[in-house]
Formats: structure tokens, C-alpha cells, sequence
């Protein structure tokens, strides 16, 4: 068994396509359709992700519900901001990440 680790960059990317998949209700519910073992284990692990999006929040609710219908374990903070404001959190909260490395 291989001790594998994965970042939150790679957790991220893993866990937005699982909303990907469940936002066009995607009904495959193999590990394949969303990712390794050891990338769910790490959700697991994680236990949260933020979701950012310039979206409404009501349609983004459906979203986050069918997600956490196969992922119950992972809780989803939802932060909605204008287009401009979201990229600068986004980058804000990045160099936050890098500079605690």
C-alpha cells in the first residue's frame, strides 16, 4: 500500500470536479467518476471545502446538496461575491495558504 499524499491544491481540484459532476447530475457512483481512493480518503480527512462563485447562491444550493449527497463527510462553505471581489479573495486567501508553507 503506497502512502500516498495529495495537497489542497489537489484536493480542491479533485473536489470541484465532484460538483462538476454533480452539478450536470451525474449518476455514476464508481471511484472512477470521482477519483482515486486515496483522494476521497483525503476529503475525508479534510472534511471541508470552500466553494467560491459569482453565481446566486440559490441555484449554487442545489449544487452543494446533490454534492454532499455522495459526499456527506465533506462540509461545503459557499462564499458568492461579485466577479472582481471573488478573484481578489480567491488570490488573497491563496497567499495566505503559501505564505504559512
Amino acid at each position: 500500500m503506497s502512502n500516498l499524499r495529495i495537497n489542497r491544491r489537489q484536493f480542491t481540484a479533485g473536489a470541484a470536479a465532484g460538483l462538476a459532476a454533480a452539478a450536470i447530475g451525474s449518476q455514476r457512483a464508481d471511484a472512477q467518476a470521482y477519483g482515486s481512493n486515496e483522494l476521497i480518503e483525503a476529503a475525508k480527512k479534510e472534511g471541508k471545502i470552500v466553494y467560491y462563485t459569482a453565481d446566486f447562491t440559490e441555484p449554487e444550493q442545489e449544487i452543494i446538496k446533490t454534492f454532499n449527497k455522495r459526499f456527506p463527510f465533506v462540509k461545503v462553505e459557499i462564499v458568492r461575491a461579485p466577479g472582481g471581489q471573488l478573484i481578489t479573495r480567491i488570490k488573497d486567501r491563496s497567499r495566505g495558504r503559501q505564505a504559512a508553507r
